[in-house]
């Protein structure tokens, strides 16, 4: 049995033995996704990727209130346009990793998961979460479009009709709801018992052949792997167009000042 840890200043990992557990560090604030956490997660994940000693990955939450809240408004409030762009951009290399991977990826979820973090954990193989968790893709609301495989995967994972629902009116639905409609695996009624479900998964899947679990995913993946190209090019160009209208800049500044949105259409 052996385990090691990797030290970065917004992420945990943690290896023990075949498995990496990445811990997003930000509980403060809600895990909410920076610039700094963007960077060191998709430099873990390029590392996991290459180590052979690696079969599974968890993606967890540090705190008890969030898996990820999304985009840390504060932080993109003050960004350029191009700055917003560079920031969708790491956000979806770090989707698309993901779901490449030959690796096995989990969400282990407690708490609230918005906006980005619903995109990360849409991009694992298996997402599992306490009942008290909470998910939307609340874009809309502020102005905007999930910029990072959202508007894709979110119907690969529950169907346009499900889909639609989540991504047209932003709210936030209940995990045993999450599961009815297919974002989540499992809604477990505590921390405890989310653990003792994935170590379940790990059991059987240990019982696997490496090849054989990397060349089903690669099936599963393989029709929507066709068409992601386009449809992640289209969603930024949608998302794109919004980037300068007034409505996106109302929706900032709401947010900012704890205020319902006035938003005129513009």
């Amino acid at each position: 049995m052996g385990s090691n840890s990797q030290k970065y200043k917004y992420i945990k990992v943690d290896k023990i033995d075949d498995t990496a557990t990445i811990t997003l560090q930000r509980p403060k604030v809600l895990n909410a996704l920076n610039k700094g956490i963007l960077e060191e997660l998709l430099r873990e994940i390029v590392i996991l990727e290459k180590d052979n000693t690696i079969r599974f990955v968890i993606i967890t939450g540090a705190g008890e209130k969030a898996f990820c809240t999304g985009a840390d408004l504060k932080e993109r409030s003050a960004f350029s346009d191009d700055q917003t762009k560079g920031f969708l951009d790491k956000l979806n290399s770090i989707a698309n990793s993901i779901e490449d991977s030959k690796k096995i990826y989990f969400a282990s979820i407690d708490g609230y998961v918005l906006g980005g973090g619903l995109e990360i954990a849409l991009a694992c193989d298996f997402r599992l979460a306490t009942e008290k968790s909470q998910f939307a893709l609340p874009e809309v609301t502020i102005g905007i479009i999930p910029g990072a495989g959202g508007t894709v995967r979110v119907v690969k994972a529950c169907g346009f009709t499900n889909a639609s629902k989540v991504l047209l009116t932003g709210e936030k639905i209940i995990a045993t709801k999450a599961k009815e409609i297919g974002i989540l695996h499992e809604a477990l009624d505590s921390r405890g018992k989310l653990n003792e479900k994935i170590e379940e998964y790990l059991i059987l899947l240990r019982k696997t052949a490496p090849l054989s679990v990397a060349k089903a995913k690669e099936c599963m993946n393989n029709y929507f792997g066709k068409i992601r190209k386009d449809l992640l090019t289209k969603e930024r160009e949608n998302y794109n167009s919004l980037l300068d209208t007034e409505d996106r800049k109302e929706g900032l500044d709401a947010f900012k000042q704890k205020r319902e949105p006035n938003y005129k259409g513009k």
